[in-house]
């Protein structure tokens, strides 16, 4: 069976929606839609994490979500990968890159994390040495993370594979020097939580099959639309 490695944390994702007066609790973060979205493209997913849930706050007010997340264990890894093919998406920094960077393997990165600081939405600039990123291939940022990420950065993927999320706009895709813009669909939904996670992981899983980045982006935008609907 095809398999991959998932780096991410659990979370219990504790939500206060103003917007319909619920409070309520569910499992979120990487770890579960990431997960969930390559399974369901036929992927076993190998999750490594830590060994207590990270509780996150998320409160929806006016259709905007505000996230805090005030501490948070640290993975590592022990021994052997699972699988050679890597989704790491860390939500605080709770994971070091140079862990993969001697490892025999290929990554993908979403950098959300490394640009997430404590408290609620609170970011930080992210940098890094570009030996820490030898074995990551693509890398996926929103449009406000791109703004923090330095040009290094970026510029070194848009010659890999660069996945810029515009939300409702779409994604701009860069393969190997080429960019490529792809419209998505506004979908009316209560919150748009794991739909970026969503769309991550079955990007992954599909160009896991096709080498195709433009494909992958396009099936993984009908699948965090699909997502969006169900809510």
């Amino acid at each position: 069976m095809k398999s991959v490695t998932l780096i991410a944390s659990r979370t219990i994702d504790h939500i206060h929606n103003f917007d319909r007066r619920e409070k309520f609790e569910r499992p979120g973060g990487p770890a579960f839609y990431c997960k969930q979205a390559m399974e369901v493209l036929g992927y076993k997913v190998h999750l490594v994490t830590a060994s207590r849930p990270t509780q996150v706050s998320i409160t929806i007010r006016g259709g905007h979500e505000s996230i805090r997340i005030d501490r948070i264990p640290k993975i590592k890894l022990e021994g052997r990968l699972p699988s050679r093919n890597i989704v790491l998406s860390p939500i605080l920094s709770e994971f070091e890159l140079r862990q993969l960077a001697d490892r025999r393997c290929r990554v993908f990165l979403d950098a959300q994390g490394y640009i997430r600081t404590r408290g609620e939405n609170q970011v930080q600039s992210w940098s890094c040495d570009p030996l820490d990123l030898k074995k990551v291939i693509a890398l996926k940022v929103n449009l406000r993370e791109s703004g923090l990420v330095s040009e290094e950065i970026l510029d070194l993927f848009r010659e890999r594979i660069l996945l810029v999320t515009h939300g409702k706009e779409g994604i701009e895709v860069w393969d190997r020097g080429k960019c490529k813009m792809i419209r998505g669909k506004e979908v009316l939904a209560p919150d748009t939580l794991g739909a970026g996670d969503t769309f991550f992981g079955s990007f992954v899983a599909v160009y896991l099959e096709t080498e195709n980045a433009v494909r992958a982006a396009k099936i993984a935008i009908t699948k965090a639309e699909q997502l969006l609907k169900r809510k």
